[in-house]
């Protein structure tokens, strides 16, 4: 999860920005292409297991589990999220490269290392790189559906490239994902009283369980979720448990 979007609210884990060591002098880089054009791969639900068997056609009331009101819906913020596949961290202008880095004055939130987990910063890496769309969420998924990669390539390139200017020399790869709906966004109004209310109602057989119905888009948020959500089905199967949240 990345943690802000929109108005700012983030897809989770990304947390906010801010300067590092003063402002890097902006500025823009060439536009050479990795070697390896980028790659999409969607996994299978999984499979279910246990008594209860999945939602269907036939025992899953799909036009009332659709019917919300427009007003119920939080409106979402669009993504632009690439992956730089480097042969190692770039040199950073500012300060040292860190697990979570924002450029002063740019429009992305940043970049996380991916691989800081490894232990090691010293060799081949993963940076991913995320930019919230602002204005109007309609307006700004069309323009996501006629993008070109060539065309998101050098939005990244030229917003990471002015704080680490030996990017294209470590640039192996680069992936790149619009997410039409990629996080709500809480603006004014949607917390007040009953706002939410129709998000949280079960559905036969499916109870929801995502960070849109708190409003925000935080990973406190999705685990408070998930965990009322099991509670609601463990109650519903007569095993009631302590609460966690």
């Amino acid at each position: 999860g990345h943690g802000g979007a929109g108005a700012e609210g983030g897809p989770s884990g990304h947390g906010g920005a801010g300067a590092k060591g003063g402002p890097p002098p902006r500025g823009s880089t060439a536009s050479a292409a990795p070697t390896r054009a980028p790659e999409s791969s969607a996994s299978p639900p999984p499979s279910a297991t246990g008594a209860a068997p999945l939602p269907t056609r036939g025992n899953l009331d799909l036009a009332g589990f659709l019917a919300l009101p427009d007003a119920a819906l939080p409106d979402q913020a669009p993504w632009r999220v690439a992956q730089l596949h480097v042969s190692r961290l770039p040199a950073a202008l500012g300060v040292e490269t860190a697990w979570d880095s924002v450029v002063y004055g740019a429009e992305s939130l940043g970049y996380v290392t991916s691989t800081h987990q490894a232990g090691t910063y010293g060799g081949p890496g993963v940076l991913t790189w995320y930019q919230p769309l602002l204005g109007d969420p309609l307006a700004a998924r069309r323009a996501l559906l006629d993008e070109p990669w060539e065309t998101a390539r050098d939005l990244v390139l030229d917003d990471l490239g002015a704080s680490h200017p030996d990017l294209l020399d470590v640039v192996e790869r680069l992936d790149v994902w619009h997410w039409g709906h990629g996080t709500v966004r809480p603006v004014p109004g949607l917390h007040a009283p009953g706002r939410l209310d129709a998000l949280h109602a079960p559905h036969p057989r499916v109870h929801l369980a995502h960070t849109d119905l708190s409003g925000l888009s935080l990973f406190e948020e999705a685990s408070f979720q998930g965990i009322r959500a099991a509670e609601a089905v463990l109650t519903l199967f007569g095993r009631p448990a302590d609460t966690w949240t």
